[in-house]
């Protein structure tokens, strides 16, 4: 192979919802179009609406799996302080990280 990136074959490769999740975050956050390195030399991601929503709806579905006992931290978090469970505050971890699911989750 000649260093190319190739996606993979969505249609053939997910037979159930979560593997079109799988698949779906794989593509967002892997071959997102990145603008070219800072002064730093990062390289960001060159955001699309649609990457944008995939990705939060993606974050809820792994805090939806959440098990009860850390699910009451984010339960009580939504009472004290909800400024903190807005979709801005979740895209500032999902920018981050370059809208990794997974490692925007464990943040």
């Amino acid at each position: 192979m000649n260093g190319a990136s190739v996606a993979p074959d969505v249609s053939s490769k997910a037979s159930s919802s979560d593997d079109a999740d799988k698949i779906k975050h794989h593509l967002c956050s892997r071959f997102l179009k990145k603008r070219p390195p800072d002064i730093y030399g990062q390289r960001h991601a060159i955001e699309s609406s649609k990457c944008v929503s995939d990705s939060l709806r993606l974050l809820e579905k792994e805090v939806t799996k959440l098990p009860d006992d850390l699910r009451a931290g984010l339960d009580q978090a939504a009472v004290f302080c909800p400024e903190l469970l807005t979709k801005e505050h979740r895209l500032m971890f999902l920018r981050c990280e370059q809208f990794n699911v997974d490692v925007s989750f464990r943040c």
